[in-house]
C-alpha cells in the first residue's frame, strides 16, 4: 500500500464516527426500555403473569446496552488518542444523516441485512436511532459481527449458527439458575429446584398470532470513497493497523500521549468524574495485558495493536465467534459430565469464576476465553435477541401452548428452542414490547403543556449534547494543552459520567415517554438547537472553530470578538492578556455552563407545566417517572456553580485556592463547624448525650445510575417486582426515590413510599432507637474537632464529664426514636448528584433531627427537634444545600469526615444490631462472606417455601415473589463476581460525620412529659429543661452537636447501620437538693481490701486532694488547688459512728458568686455480694436569690462530682488493677 497519511487520518475519523454512532444508538435503545414493574403489569388489557420475569429480564438488557455504550465511549477515547498522536485534531462530528434512516456509512457494507438477505451493491450500513425491538437488536448484532459470521447468516432458520446462539442462551439461563441455587448442596435437590424454576420461567401466557408484514425501504446510493469494509474488524485490522505501522516507520507519530494518559488517571480530576478510559475487567490475564495501554505512552506499533485488540475483544469477542462459542459450550459440557454438584456444567462454571476472582493465580485459558466471549457486545446482543423472541412467544418453548408447556425437551434441555417454529407477529393486544409505549400523539396534541414539552425536548437535549461534545473535544486538543490545563481538568470531572448521568440519560429516557421525532435527536446544527436563549447557538459557533479547519475568516473573527468581550466582562485584566485560543476556551466554557443552566430552567418550567396540565392524560406511574427526570434535569444549573469552583481547585469538601475564597466573603454563612465559636462550643453547662443506633433505609439507586433511577440498573441497589405494599385490595408500588428513611412510625412525618423487605426474624428491622442517655457536664470548656488516628478522621469530642448514664429500657417501655424528617415534600437524601455536588460519601439534606417517644395507640410524644441552619437575616427564604454555593457547602462541615472499618463500631451501638449481624460480625476471618452466605441460605429457604406443586397454578403475585426472591438470593450468593464489589465492601465500611445543628428549634413536650427529663429527675432530683430562647447561635451552649456514622450497608435489605451521638445543652432548675451517685464493682474476694481502701474517712481515695489528715480525724480539708469552687473547704464526718464498710460526711456552705453549695455524701461497700459494690453518693444543696448564679453553682457542683468520680476511678484501677474494677 502506498504510504498515505491522509488515508490513515480518514480511516481513524471514520472509526471515531462509527463508534460515536453506535454509542448513540445503543444508548437510546437502552433508555427506551420499560423500567418500572408497573409497566409490565398488563399485556394489552390482560393481566401479565410474567411481569416479574420480564421486568428483571429487560433490566438486564438495559444493563447490557449501557455497558456496551460505556465501552463504545472507551473506543472513542482510543481513536482520539490515535488521532492525537498524529498531531490531528479530535473527531467528534457525526457522518451524514438521512431522514428516517439514520447515519450513513457508504464505506461499510455488511454481507447480509437484518432479515438475513444478502446485500447488494449500494446496500451500505445505516445506523438509526430506534427503540429496542427485534429488528433493532438484529441490527446491533450485525454491527458487531465479523464478515465470516455474516457469511454463516445468523438469522437463517435452521442454520448451525442459529443453533449455537440458542445453546448460548441455554447456557446463560443455566448460569442464572446456578447463581440463584448456589447454596443448594444436595445435587438431587438442585435438579428438582432447577426444574421447578425452569417451569416457572417458561410457563407461557396466551398470545394471538398474525401474519408477518412486509416493510419496504427506499435506499439512496452514495458514492463510495477511500476504502470499503464489511465489518468493524476489517476497518481496524485491515485498514488502520497497516497504515499505523507505516506511521511509525515514516515519522508521522508526533505525540506519545504521555501527559494525556497521566492526567486521565488522576484520581482528583478525571478519576473523580469516572471518565471512561478503560480497560474494562474481563479476567486477570486480560487486565494485565491491556493495563499498560493507559499507564504507558503510545510509543510503538505494538501499543496500537493492543488498543485495536481491546476494541475488537469488547466488540465481537475476537474473530471466529462460532468456533469460540462452540469451544465454550464444549467445555461446559465437559464440566457437566463429571459433575458432583448437579446440573450440566453451569455450577462448575460459576464456581470457577468465584475461585478465579479469589485467587492470585492467572485465569485458566478456557475461562479467560469464555469470559472474553461472554462480555463481548456481540454475545450480549445475541442473548437479548434470544430472550426477546421467547417473550414475544409469550414465554413458551418452541411451538408450545399453555396445554403442553414444559413438555418439549431436547437431549440437552433446550429452554430457548425455536428454530423450527414459525416466527409469530403478535397483535397489539398481546404483543410483548420491551420498549416503552409513548403517550399518544393525540393526547399530546390536546394538551398545550405536553405539546410544548414534546416539541422542545429534542432541542434541549441537543444543547446538552453539544456541551458534551465541545468539552470532550478540549480534552484531546493539542494546540493549547498546558495553558488550558486547569479548565480542562474541571472538564474531565464534569464532561463524562456526571453529564451523561444528569443530562444525556435522563433526557433520552424522558424522550421515550413522548412521540418525539427521533431524527431530531443528536443534532447540533443550529436549526436543531433552542432559538432562545441564544447560548447554545453561540456555543456551536465556537465549537465550529475546533472541528472545521477551513471555516470562513469572518466567522472566526466574529467568534473571537465575542470571546474577547466576554473575557473583558469578567473583570480580570490578566485574562485579557491571554492568547486568542485561550480566550476562546474561556468563551466556550462560559457558554457551556449557561447552556446547561438554560436546560435546567426549561426543565423547571416543564415541571410546573406538567403538574398542572398533564394529570388527565398521563398514567400515575408515568407521571412519577417524568417528574423524577425533569427534577434531575433541573439540577443542571449546578454545573455553572461548580465549574469555576473546580477550575480553582475546589471539589466536594476540598477547598479552592485563596483567590477564589477571598472573592466569596459569605462562605461561612451556613457553617455548622463544631470548632467555629472561639469561646468554645460548650462552656459551664450541663448537657444530655443521647446515643442511638439501628437501621436506616437507603432507598436509592447507587452510582453509576442517575439519581432519578427508580429501580436500579447498573449500580448495586436493585428494586424487585414484589417491592410493593397492599392495603386491602389497593396495591401501592414502591420505588427508589433517593430517600433516607430512619423510621416508619413517625406520625409527624408519615412515609408513603417505603420498601420493607422480609429478612426473617433475625434480620435487620427499620428503626434507629435510643440505647442510652447520659447527663454530662463541661469541664470548663467542651469542644469538638476532627482528629486523625491511624489515617482515619473522626470527630473527637473533649471536655465533658459523665454524671449519670441510663439505659433506654430503664427510661420507658416504649421506643425513643431518632428520625430525619422531610422538609416540605423533600425527604432527606445523600446529596451528591453523581459527583457533581459531592464525591462518594455525601452530605445529607434536608437535615431536621427529631427525637420522639413512640406511643403504640396514641400520638407520639415530641421530645426534641431541631434543623440545620439554613437562613441568614438577609435570606428571603430558607436554603437547601443545593441553593448554597459550592464553597458554602464545603465550609458548612456537613459532609462526611472520613471512612473507617466496621471493627470500630462501639459496644453501645452494637446493642441494636440484628441477631443475624450479632452472630456474624464477630467472625473476623469469615465476615462479611459469612453474613452473605447466611442471608443467601435464609432467602433460599423462603424461595423453596414459595414454590407450590404444581407450578402452573401460580398467580402473578406468586410469580413476583418467587422471581424477586430468586434475584435477591442470586445477588448475595455470588457477590465476588458481580459487576460491582460493593455488596461485600459496603458491609465492612463506615462513614463518619460530625457537625453542629444550630437552626430552628421545633415545638416539643414540656419537661414533665419528657421521659428522659423525668428519669433524670427521678434519679437525681435535678430538674432539667431545654433552652428554647436561643437568639445567637454563635454563642457557647446554643448549638446541638451531632456525631454520627453510617455504614455496614446491607444491599439486600437496603438497610445500613447508623449510630448517632447527639449532645443537647440543658438548663438546671432547682430549689432544693439533688444527688449524684457513682458505683464501682469488684470481685468478692477483695471485699475487705475495698472496704479498707474506699471507706476510711481519714484516708479518702483522693487523699492527695486534701490537706494532711490525721488518723482517726473527724474533719478533713479540701485543697483550694483541687476544688472547682475556687476555694478550699472542710468536710466533717457526720451521722452514726463510722462503720468499717461505710461513712457519711458533710460540708459547710461554699459561697459561689451569689449562691451557696452544701455537700452531704457517703461511701459504702456492700456485704456478702458478688460482685462487691463500692458506692459514693453526694447530695448538693444550692441556695441563692439569683437564678443565673444558682445555675452556675449547680454546674460547678456537678463538675465537682463528675471530676472526682473520674479521678477516683483512675485511683481505684491503679490500686486494684484495671481488670478488677468496673465502673
Amino acid at each position: 500500500m502506498r504510504p498515505n497519511k491522509a488515508l490513515l487520518v480518514k480511516l481513524l475519523r471514520i472509526a471515531a464516527q462509527l463508534e460515536h454512532c453506535l454509542l448513540n444508538a445503543y444508548l437510546y435503545a437502552a433508555c427506551s426500555l420499560k423500567s418500572m414493574p408497573e409497566e409490565f403489569e398488563e399485556i394489552g388489557d390482560e393481566s401479565n403473569s410474567r411481569r416479574a420475569i420480564q421486568f428483571e429480564r429487560v433490566r438486564s438488557w438495559k444493563a447490557s446496552l449501557l455497558a456496551a455504550s460505556k465501552e463504545e465511549m472507551v473506543h472513542i477515547h482510543y481513536v482520539q488518542c490515535l488521532l492525537r498522536a498524529l498531531g490531528e485534531p479530535p473527531c467528534f462530528e457525526l457522518p451524514q444523516r438521512k431522514e428516517g434512516e439514520g447515519w450513513l456509512f457508504p464505506n461499510w457494507q455488511t454481507m447480509i441485512d437484518s432479515e438475513g438477505e444478502v446485500t447488494e451493491e449500494g446496500d451500505y450500513v445505516k445506523v438509526p436511532i430506534n427503540t429496542l425491538d427485534e429488528d433493532t437488536i438484529k441490527e446491533f448484532i450485525l454491527y458487531e459481527s465479523s464478515d465470516l459470521l455474516q457469511i454463516e447468516n445468523p438469522f437463517e432458520d435452521g442454520s448451525e449458527l442459529k443453533e449455537v446462539f440458542g445453546d448460548l442462551a441455554d447456557f446463560e439461563f443455566d448460569l442464572h439458575l446456578a447463581s440463584v441455587l448456589k447454596h443448594v448442596d444436595d445435587p438431587a435437590q438442585y435438579e428438582t429446584l432447577k426444574e421447578q424454576l425452569e417451569d416457572i420461567y417458561s410457563h407461557p401466557i396466551t398470545v394471538q398470532v398474525t401474519a408477518s408484514r412486509d416493510e419496504e425501504e427506499e435506499e439512496e446510493e452514495l458514492q463510495k470513497k477511500y476504502v470499503r469494509f464489511k465489518s468493524i474488524g476489517d476497518l481496524y485490522w485491515k485498514g488502520i493497523l497497516p497504515l499505523y505501522e507505516q506511521a511509525f516507520e515514516l515519522g508521522w507519530v508526533k505525540y506519545d500521549n504521555l501527559n494525556l494518559n497521566n492526567e486521565l488517571l488522576d484520581e482528583n480530576y478525571a478519576g473523580a468524574g469516572l471518565l471512561p478510559v478503560g480497560p474494562f475487567y474481563r479476567d486477570k490475564n486480560f487486565e494485565k495485558s491491556v493495563d499498560e495501554n493507559l499507564k504507558d505512552p503510545l510509543r510503538n506499533y505494538k501499543d496500537v495493536r493492543d488498543i485495536v485488540r481491546e476494541i475488537l475483544i469488547e466488540g465481537e469477542g475476537f474473530a471466529n465467534f462460532r468456533f469460540r462459542a462452540k469451544a465454550l459450550l464444549a467445555k461446559v459440557e465437559e464440566l457437566g459430565q463429571g459433575t458432583t454438584l448437579g446440573g450440566e456444567g453451569e455450577r462448575e462454571y460459576v464456581e470457577a469464576l468465584i475461585e478465579d476472582k479469589n485467587s492470585q493465580e492467572p485465569t485458566p485459558d478456557w475461562l479467560a476465553n469464555g469470559q472474553r466471549l461472554r462480555l463481548s457486545h456481540l454475545y450480549r446482543f445475541i442473548i437479548i435477541w434470544e430472550e426477546l423472541e421467547q417473550e414475544q412467544r409469550g414465554g413458551s418453548l418452541s411451538g408450545e401452548t399453555s396445554a403442553n408447556a414444559g413438555v418439549a425437551k431436547r437431549q440437552k434441555r433446550r429452554f430457548w428452542q425455536k428454530w423450527n417454529a414459525p416466527k409469530p407477529k403478535l397483535t397489539s393486544g398481546s404483543n410483548f414490547e420491551p420498549a416503552r409505549q409513548p403517550i399518544s400523539q393525540e393526547d399530546v396534541n390536546s394538551n398545550l403543556g405536553l405539546n410544548k414539552l414534546t416539541e422542545e425536548l429534542p432541542a434541549q437535549f441537543n444543547a446538552c449534547y453539544l456541551v458534551l461534545l465541545a468539552w470532550l473535544s478540549r480534552m484531546y486538543e493539542i494546540r493549547d494543552w498546558q495553558a488550558d490545563k486547569p479548565r480542562r481538568q474541571a472538564i474531565q470531572m464534569l464532561a463524562s459520567w456526571p453529564l451523561m448521568s444528569m443530562a444525556i440519560r435522563p433526557f433520552l429516557e424522558l424522550a421515550s415517554f413522548f412521540p418525539v421525532d427521533l431524527n431530531k435527536l443528536y443534532r447540533i446544527e443550529p436549526d436543531y438547537l433552542p432559538y432562545l436563549p441564544p447560548n447554545a447557538r453561540l456555543l456551536y459557533e465556537v465549537y465550529e472553530q475546533y472541528i472545521t479547519q477551513d471555516n470562513q475568516q469572518s466567522r472566526k473573527t466574529n467568534c473571537l470578538q465575542a470571546a474577547k468581550e466576554v473575557v473583558r466582562g469578567l473583570g480580570n485584566p490578566a485574562l485579557e492578556k491571554l492568547p486568542d485560543l485561550d480566550q476562546l476556551n474561556l468563551y466556550m466554557d462560559y457558554l457551556a455552563v449557561r447552556v446547561l443552566s438554560d436546560a435546567a430552567e426549561w426543565a423547571s418550567e416543564m415541571i410546573g407545566v406538567f403538574d398542572t396540565a398533564a394529570e388527565d392524560v398521563v398514567r400515575p406511574n408515568y407521571q412519577k417517572m417524568l417528574l423524577a427526570r425533569l427534577q434531575e434535569l433541573s439540577y443542571l444549573g449546578e454545573f455553572q456553580k461548580q465549574f469555576r469552583f473546580r477550575v480553582q481547585g475546589g471539589y466536594s469538601n476540598q477547598l479552592p485556592d485563596l483567590t477564589y475564597e477571598n472573592l466569596h466573603p459569605n462562605k461561612e454563612d451556613y457553617e455548622e463547624k463544631p470548632e467555629y465559636i472561639p469561646e468554645g462550643l460548650y462552656q459551664d453547662t450541663l448537657a444530655l448525650r443521647l446515643r442511638f443506633s439501628g437501621y436506616g433505609l437507603v432507598q436509592m439507586a447507587t452510582d453509576p445510575d442517575p439519581t432519578a433511577d427508580e429501580v436500579g440498573c447498573t449500580g448495586t441497589h436493585m428494586l424487585h417486582a414484589n417491592d410493593y405494599s397492599e392495603n386491602g385490595q389497593e396495591k401501592t408500588y414502591q420505588y427508589f426515590d433517593h430517600a433516607l428513611i430512619w423510621q416508619d412510625n413517625d406520625d409527624k412525618d408519615p412515609i408513603e413510599n417505603i420498601i420493607c423487605r422480609d429478612t426473617g426474624e433475625e434480620g435487620p428491622k427499620l428503626g434507629i432507637n435510643l440505647t442510652e442517655v447520659s447527663l454530662v457536664v463541661t469541664d470548663g470548656i467542651a469542644q469538638a474537632g476532627i482528629q486523625e488516628k491511624r489515617d482515619v478522621e473522626d470527630l473527637n469530642v473533649e471536655g465533658f464529664l459523665e454524671l449519670l448514664t441510663v439505659k433506654a429500657e430503664n427510661i420507658t417501655s416504649n421506643d425513643i426514636c431518632l428520625n430525619l424528617r422531610k422538609k416540605g415534600e423533600t425527604a432527606p437524601f445523600l446529596n451528591g448528584l453523581n459527583h457533581i455536588v459531592w464525591r462518594d460519601g455525601e452530605p445529607i439534606d434536608p437535615f431536621i433531627l427529631a427525637v420522639y417517644q413512640h406511643q403504640q395507640d396514641e400520638d407520639n410524644i415530641e421530645l426534641f427537634q431541631r434543623e440545620i441552619f439554613n437562613q441568614t437575616p438577609k435570606d428571603a427564604q430558607e436554603k437547601t444545600l443545593l441553593d448554597m454555593s459550592p464553597l458554602q457547602r464545603t465550609v458548612s462541615s456537613r459532609g462526611p469526615i472520613g471512612f473507617d472499618t466496621y471493627i470500630k463500631i462501639p459496644n453501645w451501638a452494637r446493642e441494636n444490631f440484628s441477631q443475624e449481624m450479632k452472630q456474624e460480625i464477630g467472625k473476623l476471618l469469615a465476615y462479611p462472606m459469612s453474613f452473605l452466605d447466611n442471608r443467601a441460605n435464609n432467602l433460599l429457604e423462603k424461595l423453596k417455601q414459595q414454590i407450590p406443586q404444581p407450578v402452573n397454578s401460580l398467580n402473578r403475585e406468586q410469580v413476583d415473589t418467587i422471581v424477586s426472591l430468586g434475584e435477591r438470593t442470586r445477588l448475595v450468593s455470588i457477590p465476588t463476581i458481580l459487576p460491582h464489589t460493593t455488596t461485600i465492601g459496603w458491609l465492612t465500611t463506615l462513614l463518619h460525620y460530625g457537625h453542629t445543628v444550630s437552626g430552628k428549634l421545633g415545638e416539643v413536650a414540656g419537661g414533665e412529659q419528657n421521659p428522659i427529663f423525668t428519669k433524670i429527675q427521678g434519679e437525681t432530683d435535678l430538674q432539667l429543661s431545654q433552652d428554647n430562647s436561643i437568639e445567637d447561635r454563635n454563642q457557647p451552649n446554643n448549638r446541638w452537636l451531632a456525631k454520627y456514622t453510617k455504614g455496614v450497608m446491607d444491599t439486600d435489605s437496603l438497610l445500613d447501620f447508623v449510630y448517632f451521638e447527639l449532645y443537647i445543652p440543658v438548663k438546671p432548675n432547682i430549689d432544693g437538693s439533688f444527688t449524684f451517685t457513682k458505683e464501682w464493682t469488684f470481685t468478692a474476694d477483695i471485699q475487705e481490701a475495698v472496704k479498707k481502701y474506699g471507706c476510711d474517712f481519714s484516708k479518702p481515695i483522693l487523699e492527695s486532694s486534701y490537706e494532711t489528715i490525721e488518723t482517726g480525724a473527724k474533719e478533713r480539708t479540701r485543697k483550694e488547688s483541687d476544688s472547682v469552687f475556687g476555694k478550699g473547704f472542710p468536710e466533717t464526718l457526720s451521722g452514726s459512728p463510722e462503720q468499717p464498710g461505710s461513712y457519711e460526711y458533710s460540708s459547710d456552705a461554699i459561697n459561689v458568686d451569689g449562691a451557696s453549695v452544701k455537700i452531704a455524701g457517703n461511701f459504702g461497700c456492700t456485704e456478702g455480694e458478688d460482685p462487691v459494690k463500692l458506692t459514693w453518693t453526694a447530695t448538693f444543696t444550692v441556695k441563692g436569690d439569683n437564678e443565673d448564679a444558682k445555675s452556675y453553682a449547680i454546674v460547678l457542683a456537678a463538675n465537682f462530682f463528675a471530676k472526682d468520680a473520674q479521678d477516683m476511678t483512675i485511683k481505684l484501677k491503679n490500686h486494684f488493677g484495671p481488670n478488677n474494677v468496673n465502673s
